[in-house]
């Protein structure tokens, strides 16, 4: 009987590669599928930072767009301001005014009283009688002049309580001093300043109905600044500028176009000092413990709020239809030539 032969040497080889075969792809494809794994995972995450990166350049857009918008809502933020201290300011200088027109009209039915009394009644009477008889003191004797000017001297003594009455009350309000502001501006091209606007913390119904409304503080305080203007006007060599006056939400506008002068001074200071000397020791400021500041604000600020107010004010200007007017600036709109004065 012949033996079996022994498993041939290749064959041993080549089942040892087999083994290694299933072995090497069972590695691989656990390799594989690890990596599928891992590039599955840096995908979502590659998903996610571009979602972020996406999100990123929106909140970029975003804040550039508002980064663009940032001067313009640095002007509304300004005029917003400028508007609320003007009237908060006009809300004051109302109350004060009623405050003092208070006290003139206690005092008004006080001296009234008075002169019902009939002994003042008889010296008021007596002592308006001396008009008659004072062109002809000096063709009295001495001494006669001297009896007559002494009894008129201790009449008016005696009546001096009642002339105080009716000079109003002089004493000030019993409140906290205040201030208000006069917002100023002043348009300059090239170094030259070509048009001026002031800003009253006064209703404007106070310019609009003037005849019709008692002379308050707001009106006596109105006058003394549209003095000052003009008086700044003067030293300018500026007194024949346009000047307009406008409805700026309730409050008084004063504005001057000077862009046809060549002026004479440095306009702001010159115009800053004419306001501060109309308004200083002003007794009705006194007696309202009211302080006025002058708050020079960029021409910016001030254009007309609305287009129906803009365009009212260009139309106070009949000869401006040029194109070089049209590219003016809100607060040059208003401040076209051609206004007139009608304070």
């Amino acid at each position: 009987m012949i033996d079996s032969p022994a498993t041939p040497r290749l064959g041993i080889e080549l089942a040892a590669i087999e083994k290694w075969r299933q072995e090497k792809a069972q590695a691989l494809e656990k390799s594989l599928v690890s990596l599928a794994g891992e590039e599955q995972e840096l995908r979502e995450r590659l998903a996610a930072l571009q979602r972020s990166i996406e999100s990123n350049a929106e909140r970029q857009r975003t804040l550039q767009r508002e980064q663009a918008s940032l001067s313009g809502q640095v002007l509304e933020r300004s005029r917003k301001a400028l508007l609320d201290a003007l009237l908060a300011d006009r809300a004051l200088v109302e109350a004060r005014s009623a405050a003092l027109q208070e006290l003139r009209e206690l005092a008004v039915v006080e001296l009234k009283k008075r002169l019902d009394e009939p002994e003042v009644a008889s010296a008021i009477e007596e002592y308006e009688k001396f008009r008659e008889v004072e062109p002809v003191l000096g063709s009295l004797p001495p001494s006669y002049r001297q009896v007559v000017m002494d009894h008129h001297e201790a009449l008016k003594a005696r009546l001096e309580p009642l002339f105080e009455l009716g000079r109003g009350p002089r004493a000030p309000l019993d409140l906290e001093p205040a201030h208000v502001m006069l917002a100023a501006s002043l348009e300059a091209t090239g170094g030259r300043a070509t048009a001026f606007a002031l800003f009253l913390p006064i209703d404007h119904q106070v310019y609009r109905g003037w005849a019709d409304r008692p002379e308050d503080l707001a009106a006596q305080f109105a006058y003394r600044v549209v003095a000052g203007v003009s008086q700044a006007l003067e030293q300018l060599g500026a007194s024949d500028a346009p000047v307009v006056y406008q409805d700026f939400s309730g409050c008084i506008s004063i504005q001057v176009w000077l862009d046809d002068h060549d002026l004479d001074a440095d306009a702001s200071g010159t115009i800053g000092d004419a306001l501060c000397k109309a308004l200083a020791g002003a007794p009705e400021l006194g007696m309202a413990r009211l302080g006025v500041e002058v708050a020079w604000v960029d021409p910016e600020i001030i254009g007309p709020e609305e287009e129906g107010e803009q365009e009212r004010g260009a139309a106070a200007f009949a000869d401006a239809d040029s194109e070089d007017d049209k590219r003016l600036k809100p607060v040059q709109i208003v401040l076209r030539r051609g206004g007139s004065d009608h304070w």
